[in-house]
């Protein structure tokens, strides 16, 4: 019975990450978005410092990732456009 609910729960996490699993990119998303819903004319630099400052980390790694983050979907939700492979997941 245990297994089956441990198999339940991950199934479950899975699905509920969908293809969007990485949680720091998907915070960056929604950032970008209300940046752009409060103020539409923001360039791709301007939403992306915006965007960087609400991330500003300690471990410069993670602030590296988020920095490439932020520009990316600045870039992408402003322009529709991918500017590049998307980079690795947040690690723990």
């Amino acid at each position: 019975m245990k297994c089956i609910l441990i198999l339940a729960t991950v199934c479950a996490v899975a699905f509920a990450q969908g293809e969007h699993g990485d949680p720091a990119a998907r915070l960056v998303r929604d950032q970008v978005h209300a940046l752009l819903q409060a103020t539409p004319t923001l360039s791709v630099a301007d939403c992306t410092a915006k965007c960087d400052a609400v991330f500003a980390l300690d471990v410069p790694r993670e602030e590296e990732l988020t920095d490439q983050d932020c520009a990316r979907e600045c870039q992408r939700q402003i322009h529709g456009e991918p500017t590049g492979p998307p980079r690795a997941s947040h690690g723990p």
